[in-house]
């Protein structure tokens, strides 16, 4: 082999393992080993004080992806039918954000709208959650949501008042890691 050729390929080589390395990567990437980052499945009660893990209740996917600085991006995609008077809703889309004390503070958001035609003869509301992340062992996470406001478009949730609070707070929800078996 010549020298030109050689010499590319390490250079090849040297960039794959700079691109694992960051891949594989230490907390910045995914966030203390990832235990955080993928798919999990859970949600809340549908009483309050009643029990998330076992209880009918509301029930999402959560998928966490990692951002970086100790935050991961989060979508939740609900499992049930839209309250009643709406017509159409988007995903929670949010953020989870590592405090010092090692829990993840919880930010997301929904838009809700009346109208069902296209285009939209009405603008959507917005329905704002905020909590506190815990992970609790043996693949299980712990969402306790401390405000959960409906907005107007204009306003800023949990700066402006809302238009109405949905349900009393704290909610709080349990989630289990989806572990897919196979090889």
């Amino acid at each position: 082999m010549n020298r030109k050729v050689r010499g590319t390929g390490l250079a090849a080589l040297v960039v794959l393992a700079l691109v694992a390395a960051g891949c594989a990567g230490g907390p910045e990437v995914l966030g203390e080993s990832g235990v955080l980052a993928g798919t999990w499945r859970g949600g809340s009660a549908y009483e309050p004080g009643g029990n998330p893990e076992t209880d009918l209740g509301v029930r999402y996917l959560l998928s966490l992806t990692p951002l970086g600085g100790g935050r991961f991006g989060a979508t939740w995609e609900g499992s049930y039918v839209l309250p009643e008077g709406y017509a159409r809703m988007t995903r929670y889309s949010g953020e989870l954000a590592k405090r010092a004390d090692g829990s993840y503070e919880v930010l997301g958001i929904a838009f809700f709208n009346t109208s069902a035609v296209f285009p939209p003869d009405t603008l959507p509301q917005v329905w704002a959650i905020h909590g506190t992340a815990e992970l609790l062992g043996d693949g299980r996470l712990r969402i306790t949501y401390d405000g959960f406001e409906v907005h107007d478009w204009k306003s800023r949730p949990f700066v402006d008042p809302p238009l109405f609070r949905p349900v009393p707070t704290p909610i709080v929800e349990i989630y289990r890691r989806v572990e897919f078996g196979g090889k």
